[in-house]
C-alpha cells in the first residue's frame, strides 16, 4: 500500500511566451516538472511549458515511466507523440535537486 495520496495535482499555470518558439519535435529531450500523478491507475503527467504551447497538453507519463517519481519533481524526458499526436515522455528520469540550482 502506497503512504501518499493516490492522486495528486499541483495547480495549473497558463503560459504567455512573449515570442513564438519553434516547436519541440519528437525525439528531443525536454526538462518539465511533474503536474499530476495518479498511481491507482498508473499516469501521470508532466508540465513542460514549450510543448503545452504548441500541443496544448501536458506530457503523459505511463506507469513504466513513473520510477517513483513525485509531485513537483523537475524530470528531463525524451518527447515522442501518440498515435493521435499527443505529447508522451519516453526515457524519464528526475534531475537532482542540486543540478537544479544555479
Amino acid at each position: 500500500s502506497d503512504d501518499w495520496p493516490s492522486l495528486q495535482r499541483l495547480p495549473r499555470t497558463r503560459h504567455r511566451p512573449q515570442t513564438r518558439a519553434s516547436a519541440p519535435m519528437p525525439g528531443q529531450e525536454l526538462q518539465g516538472s511533474v503536474a499530476h500523478l495518479d498511481c491507482n491507475r498508473g499516469f501521470g503527467f508532466v508540465d513542460c511549458p514549450p510543448v503545452a504551447l504548441h500541443y496544448r497538453s501536458n506530457v503523459f507519463i505511463q506507469r513504466a515511466q513513473l520510477q517513483g517519481l513525485v509531485l513537483g519533481d523537475i524530470v528531463a524526458f525524451t518527447l515522442q507523440l501518440s498515435k493521435d499526436g499527443r505529447p508522451r515522455a519516453s526515457k524519464v528520469h528526475r534531475i537532482p535537486a542540486k543540478a537544479n540550482q544555479k
